[in-house]
């Protein structure tokens, strides 16, 4: 095909650029998905050598995207893939591995969407609560999928294994990330109930305990889903993991209070009280050298070697406040005995160790845990 009639492959080429993630080197992409080499990938993009079929297609299934959309616009194109779920354990795993594959794939996508039309909750709140992620996916197993090894046990006589539990809880952790639009009806949550309910009058549950464990697990459920409507953005149920909105807002409330948690007033007042604080100390690690170490005391250059350990990490973190680097943390304050202890001995190391962290703590957010890590850690 010569390059002027390449037009499909430049309309393949235009699509793929603007459906793959902006965080993905699309040259590279195709490099490893055709085993070709990256040369000859920026020359299939460059339309300079043409797709065969066989790569084409390989390309279209593992991005998600329809060859259909050569031939009309991408928008008015909808692609279905199914799973074909069997009568085993493995079939629903491997189920719930594409979901999760699915959903990690959208939340590379900065502007991804989820639209929802919930004739039953979505399948990914069922994940939430740790007792009615155990029933849904007992009751998929036992009387949708009718797997063989669970028709004469009931619920909680079914061992679940951990693998799928953990990939459940994954699931549910990413869709947390996205942001999503569901339209919900007045029987979008009668399905969930009526299972319960059947579940309840068939006697598959062991106990009334079993039975309330999972309503309540339903109920946290939904008013979880509530809260989330009305605050507009999705997170967790422990609201450990949020969006890129909640994120951007847990930044804020983070800013303020580590502003709050600066020592307010007059700043050359505040700066002369560190000055003294931080002298008294050092005149504690004078008197110690004088008391107990007087052969280091009489000697400058040990002496001034000492003050330049103490400098150098002080101006460090000094340096990483001013530069807003995501935590003080990444300074090594540990190698500060382990120099010390190699130069001279331990008792000296953990003194000057206690004092660089003390120094410290002055200037860092939450002074108590940092010294607390650091002094547990030189230890």
């Amino acid at each position: 095909m010569a390059k002027n009639n390449n037009n499909y492959q430049e309309k393949w080429n235009e699509i793929l650029s603007q459906h793959v993630p902006s965080n993905l080197s699309l040259a590279k992409e195709i490099s490893e998905l055709l085993d070709v080499s990256l040369d000859s990938a920026y020359r299939r993009l460059r339309n300079d050598t043409e797709y065969t079929l066989t790569e084409a297609a390989k390309i279209a299934n593992h991005f998600n995207l329809p060859l259909e959309a050569l031939n009309n616009e991408l928008h008015s194109v909808v692609s279905f893939k199914t799973n074909q779920l069997s009568n085993n354990v493995e079939s629903y795993k491997h189920y719930l591995e594409n979901m999760l594959f699915n959903v990690k794939r959208l939340n590379q996508f900065e502007s991804a969407h989820i639209y929802f039309g919930a004739e039953d909750i979505p399948v990914y709140y069922h994940y939430s609560q740790e007792n009615l992620m155990r029933f849904k996916i007992t009751y998929w197993l036992k009387s949708l999928m009718m797997v063989k090894d669970f028709q004469n046990k009931n619920y909680g006589d079914i061992e679940i294994s951990e693998e799928i539990l953990s990939l459940a809880r994954e699931i549910f952790v990413s869709f947390s990330k996205l942001n999503s639009t569901e339209i919900w009806t007045t029987e979008t949550v009668k399905s969930t109930i009526k299972q319960i309910q059947f579940y309840w009058d068939a006697g598959f549950f062991n106990s009334i305990d079993d039975a309330n464990a999972v309503a309540d697990d339903l109920t946290a459920c939904i008013q979880h889903i509530q809260k989330q409507a009305e605050a507009a953005y999705m997170f967790s149920i422990n609201g450990t993991m949020v969006n890129a909105d909640s994120y951007q807002k847990l930044e804020s409330l983070r800013s303020a209070y580590e502003e709050d948690a600066k020592v307010a007033g007059d700043r050359q007042l505040i700066f002369l009280g560190q000055l003294l604080l931080v002298g008294l100390i050092i005149s504690l690690l004078m008197v110690f050298l004088f008391l107990f170490r007087k052969d280091i005391y009489a000697d400058n250059r040990q002496i001034s070697l000492i003050l330049l350990v103490i400098t150098g990490m002080l101006l460090t973190l000094s340096w990483t406040i001013r530069i807003k680097a995501p935590s003080v943390y990444y300074i090594p304050f540990c190698i500060v005995p382990i120099i010390i202890r190699i130069l001279f001995d331990t008792r000296l190391a953990k003194n000057i160790h206690l004092l660089v962290v003390l120094i410290a703590g002055f200037f860092v957010p939450n002074s108590f845990e940092f010294a607390f890590l650091q002094i547990t850690a030189g230890m």
